[in-house]
């Protein structure tokens, strides 16, 4: 979902008043736009497709607004270089995993704005789900199993959520407790191999087990929930606080966003997306995720250290605050 962003930023631009735009870039004939994601947000995607599809349409919308919009996207792997460039300015919004989110320093650089709403609500839930017939019943009776995970563009939360369940209950980390993982990008590729028994269990969203189950019903019957996640935040779009042309573009923003789902076209890309609409962000919004990386944070230290520090994700470099 999230690489759907600087289109919907560029519809935003299209919303704004341009008379008054017009005389703020009066001196000017050139705006920058930097947008950072995550690397994950490209999961299931053609990233240059994309990339070069939404750089056609804002430049597009930016000429009919009397000014060229030169775009860039940085995409980032690790957690501490996306925090270094939003400190430095160098990315105007910035599209952040909330579970990186939460170990991130930015008070007085950028600011959390708006959070998406999907079938789910604000936050999801995600299952593990397995076999009713004959299947385990607990997460210990996976140990040895094979299970597929969906890691995509808008379930970011799946795999740090399998990795402290595991933490808490001693059982080591994915790799050594299951006897194969295979991460997918499309609910239907994580829970059919389960239906057919190709694989043990799943993990998936809430919402993603509820649509399939609605088409067809036999996947409720003969699948079971194991574990439920508490309802977690998977990410959350900040604005910069500084780096705008001026503080009306930087408003703009921020006002069309807020009212994205009242443009037609910004209904048509929601709805492509599963997305209902934009939402101010409210700090309790992550307190799921902040409980969950600090008890992550708290276990893979003591592991990490036992093991050479070999199961610990590249970008978990310091606790939650």
């Amino acid at each position: 979902m999230n690489w759907v962003w600087p289109w919907l930023l560029a519809a935003v631009l299209a919303r704004s008043d341009p008379a008054q735009t017009a005389q703020s870039l009066s001196n000017r004939t050139q705006a920058d736009l930097t947008v950072g994601f995550a690397k994950k947000a490209f999961a299931g995607m053609n990233r240059n497709d994309v990339e070069a599809s939404f750089k056609a349409f804002l430049v597009t919308v930016g000429r009919r607004r009397g000014f060229d919009l030169v775009v860039r996207t940085l995409v980032f792997e690790d957690s501490l270089d996306f925090e270094a460039a939003i400190r430095s300015a160098k990315v105007h919004i910035g599209i952040v995993p909330s579970w990186d989110y939460v170990t991130m320093h930015l008070s007085g650089f950028a600011d959390p704005g708006f959070v998406a709403v999907d079938q789910q609500g604000i936050l999801s839930e995600y299952l593990v789900l397995a076999r009713r017939e004959g299947g385990p019943r607990s997460l210990a009776d996976l140990r040895g199993q094979s299970i597929v995970v969906l890691e995509s563009v808008n379930t970011y939360s799946s795999w740090p959520w399998l990795q402290t369940l595991l933490l808490e209950r001693q059982f080591g980390t994915p790799e050594t407790f299951f006897g194969t993982v295979e991460k997918v990008a499309k609910p239907s590729g994580a829970v059919l191999p389960v239906f057919f028994g190709n694989h043990a269990a799943c993990i998936v969203d809430r919402a993603a087990f509820d649509i399939m189950n609605e088409l067809n019903p036999q996947i409720g019957q003969r699948l079971q929930v194991v574990l439920v996640s508490p309802p977690l935040l998977d990410a959350v779009i900040c604005l910069n606080r500084s780096g705008w042309i001026a503080p009306e573009h930087r408003e703009a923003a921020s006002l069309g966003l807020a009212e994205f789902d009242a443009e037609p076209q910004g209904q048509q890309i929601l709805a492509l997306f599963k997305v209902h609409k934009f939402v101010p962000f409210k700090p309790e919004y992550l307190d799921n995720m902040r409980k969950l990386r600090a008890e992550y944070d708290r276990l893979a230290k003591p592991a990490a250290h036992d093991s050479d520090r070999s199961s610990r994700p590249s970008n978990d470099r310091r606790s939650a605050p």
